[in-house]
């Protein structure tokens, strides 16, 4: 299990490697969205588009918006 932290400098699109500290998310992925790591774009693309991966757990840090 890895922890990929989103960094959204790219863009806001969550299908976008750039926007991830290690690239899209893949199985098993632990996803974190905090504050300190947020580039500016939050995640615009429905988080669906990620239901073909077996994620393990999204976290919001706090005073992530």
């Amino acid at each position: 299990m890895a922890e990929n932290k989103w960094l959204g400098t790219t863009s806001n699109d969550i299908n976008v490697a750039g926007n991830w500290g290690d690239g899209v998310p893949t199985l098993d992925d632990v996803c974190g969205f905090l504050s300190e790591n947020d580039g500016g774009n939050a995640p615009g693309a429905s988080m669906a588009a990620l239901t073909l991966i077996d994620l393990n757990q999204i976290y919001v840090g706090p005073g992530y918006t």
